[in-house]
């Protein structure tokens, strides 16, 4: 292999000459069995995988300024809150047993496990395994506790 030297245009004593190496490649190309063989079968397209036709993608409608601000206040009511009975539950000023029983709204939506980790004494291990023992999941919110889940829970806090 050679280098090619390219001439340069202007000034010869500032430019100076580049060297470009000429490369060249072969390419084998060997067919397989495989390939001819696919090439040889003769079948109609297939069908789509589905008959139904697509649905249509709808977004949920946008929010105006005014709205986004007024969820955001009650989301943020709704942590101060939250956060208060957790500091209260802790301190013993909340009963946990009254507050499964009648929960406030803004308590429904709040996961049993994460108020049941604020009450004194319970930790990760003691509260998993009063919610397995109450046929509970960890991720259940206390609004969506069911009346017989609700009791049994209340009656294994309460020995």
């Amino acid at each position: 292999m050679r280098p090619k030297v390219l001439q340069t245009v202007g000034n010869p004593s500032t430019l100076m000459p580049s060297i470009e190496p000429q490369l060249q490649v072969k390419v084998n190309y060997l067919p397989s069995p495989l390939s001819e063989a696919a090439s040889a079968v003769d079948s109609p397209p297939m069908p789509p995988a589905t008959k139904t036709p697509a649905k249509p993608t709808t977004a949920a409608p946008e929010r105006s300024l005014v709205q986004r601000m007024e969820a955001l206040q009650r989301a943020n009511e709704i942590r101060t809150k939250r956060a208060t009975l957790k500091r209260d539950l802790k301190a013993g000023k909340v009963s946990i047993h009254d507050l499964l029983l009648e929960p406030p709204e803004y308590v429904h939506s709040a996961k049993v496990f994460d108020l049941l980790l604020a009450v004194p004494k319970y930790g990760r291990v003691k509260v998993n395994k009063v919610l397995q023992l109450c046929r509970i999941s960890p991720s259940k919110t206390i609004g969506g506790l069911s009346p017989r889940q609700r009791t049994e829970l209340v009656s294994m806090l309460r020995r």
